[in-house]
């Protein structure tokens, strides 16, 4: 069965946002099944970093500053 789109939203600041997934390379063209969602600083740099668990499809992760979206 097919899910909807994994989707990321950046907040512009002004009452607006803008969806960024594909931008920030977690665009899910597979359309799996979205399980969890997980923030943490992962790799120790400052920042946050994404992890979205899907079923029956590949982790996606996503290890950036957040000025870069």
């Amino acid at each position: 069965m097919i899910g909807e789109a994994d989707l990321l939203f950046h907040n512009r600041g002004d009452g607006t946002f803008e969806e960024v997934s594909k931008k920030a390379g977690m665009e899910d063209a597979n359309r799996y099944y979205g399980l969890g969602v997980v923030w943490g600083d992962y790799d120790n740099d400052g920042w946050p970093d994404l992890y979205v668990a899907n079923d029956a499809g590949p982790i996606i992760s996503i290890t950036t500053n957040a000025t870069e979206l």
